[in-house]
């Protein structure tokens, strides 16, 4: 059987990593012109992530004809790590059946 932490590493499921990077003198730079610059760096995370969690969204359209109204919608399946790892654990378990 496949160890769990192989198996969440194998496949790109549900785990949005960015990283951003700045040299030290760009941090001493933004520190003096920006002393709250850990705002500015999880905004910048914050948009990174998105763009990654928009690649797994899918998008669909439907309109309620009695009211007149158009929904558009957004779903992007998102479980944590624990969530992830019973799922797992549990096709397995069905698998082996």
């Amino acid at each position: 059987m496949i160890p769990m932490e192989k198996i969440l590493d194998l496949y790109d499921l549900n785990k949005f990593t960015v990283d951003h990077k700045i040299t030290d003198f760009e941090l001493l730079k933004l520190k003096e012109v920006l002393p709250a610059y850990g705002e500015t760096i999880k905004e910048t995370l914050s948009k990174k992530l998105s763009r990654q969690v928009l690649d797994k969204t899918t998008f669909t359209k439907r309109h309620d004809k009695d009211n007149d109204i158009h929904h558009f919608i957004g779903r992007v399946w998102v479980f944590s790590e624990e969530e992830l790892k019973n799922l797992i654990h549990q096709a397995v378990n069905e698998y082996v059946k």
